[in-house]
């Protein structure tokens, strides 16, 4: 899932591709394109998912549902506010 902030872009989940299986990822990065530098986001409370949906809303990145890395659906989802870094 990713999000434009106007002056970031922020990058959480998904499918791992290095791994055979296609694994769900449960971590995230900011991407500065001003210093082509990336930030790990701090520990999520969401466990592993793909194929979340994700909106920014102006000051917070939210995720929701998607899938495990099992396939199974999830119904829960987490704000991610990068002014205040939580």
């Amino acid at each position: 899932m990713t999000a434009w902030t106007g002056a970031q872009m922020l990058v959480w989940g998904g499918w791992d591709p290095t791994v055979q299986a296609m694994s769900a990822m449960a971590d995230g990065a900011s991407f500065d394109p001003a210093t082509g530098q990336w930030q790990l986001l701090p520990q999520s409370p969401l466990t592993a998912r793909a194929s979340a949906l994700s909106v920014w809303t102006g000051t917070q990145l939210l995720i929701w549902g998607g899938q495990s890395g099992f396939g199974e659906p999830l119904n829960d989802g987490a704000a991610y506010t990068p002014a205040t870094g939580t």
